[in-house]
């Protein structure tokens, strides 16, 4: 930044009429020499040097929050900074402590700034963030697929079992027309009329085993319709998916088809 020249002699020539006034112990025209210089201040070497000169007099009038706010203020500005004439040995004591916390404040501030990570570092941990929108997508979906499952196990097992009835009532009742067909035929395998009595007794065991089979698939059938109908009410299809914005969040609404 450029400094412009007449400013900063006006600030050097009111540093001057500071310091010696300060040295003839008048303290109240100092410090407004001081405030006349802080304006045109623009050198860091000029706004250190005011800043000490301001903490000695205040150091010096007994105001020594004042001082010590001034003598932080040139320490942060350059922290090696030395008082620019022999001060009593309590100021001087008091000035050192003041150094003390000033690079205590500014070693903490590097470390914090140190472990602040950068854009890029930011910007990847961000990416391994998903976003609301994608959460509540996945949330969707998950819910539509354990809706789903159920109503498949719903539906689909008693078909399973309905469909192993009406199989097991067709091999009963072929077996049954088969001893029917051999009591009809007189087949060589009755030699009593007991045996004729034993095969017509499993003919119509058979039967009997063939038609409760077949009913209780038939119910099993008609419990897996019911259980189909139902669970279409039940868990039913939202619109296909859409997705709004109000300019700032994403908003993902239905179901997936």
């Amino acid at each position: 930044m450029a400094v412009n020249a007449e400013e900063q002699d006006r600030a050097r020539t009111h540093l001057l009429a500071a310091q010696r006034l300060f040295e003839t112990l008048e303290y109240e025209q100092a410090l407004e020499q001081l405030s006349l210089a802080r304006p045109f201040a623009q050198l860091e070497a000029q706004a250190v040097l005011l800043s000490l000169y301001e903490g000695l007099i205040q150091a010096e009038s007994g105001k020594h929050e004042q001082s010590d706010a001034a003598f932080k203020t040139a320490l942060r500005l350059r922290p090696e900074a030395k008082l620019p004439v022999v001060a009593s040995p309590k100021v001087e004591q008091r000035f050192e402590v003041i150094r003390q916390e000033v690079e205590r404040e500014l070693g903490e501030a590097a470390r914090a700034q140190a472990k602040r990570p950068s854009g890029a570092e930011t910007s990847a941990a961000e990416s391994h963030v998903p976003s609301q929108s994608a959460v509540e997508v996945a949330a969707v979906s998950s819910g539509r697929d354990v809706d789903d499952h159920a109503v498949r196990v719903r539906t689909w097992l008693p078909a399973a079992v309905g469909g192993g009835l009406f199989a097991g009532a067709g091999v009963a009742f072929l077996l049954s027309r088969n001893e029917r067909s051999r009591l009809r035929e007189d087949a060589p395998g009755f030699a009593t009329l007991e045996d004729a009595r034993r095969s017509a007794s499993r003919g119509q065991t058979l039967q009997t085993v063939s038609f409760c089979l077949a009913g209780v698939g038939l119910v099993s059938l008609g419990v897996s319709a019911g259980a189909y109908l139902w669970g279409q009410k039940t868990v039913p299809r939202d619109e296909a998916i859409s997705m709004s914005t109000d300019g700032t969040s994403a908003f993902v609404s239905g179901r997936w088809p």
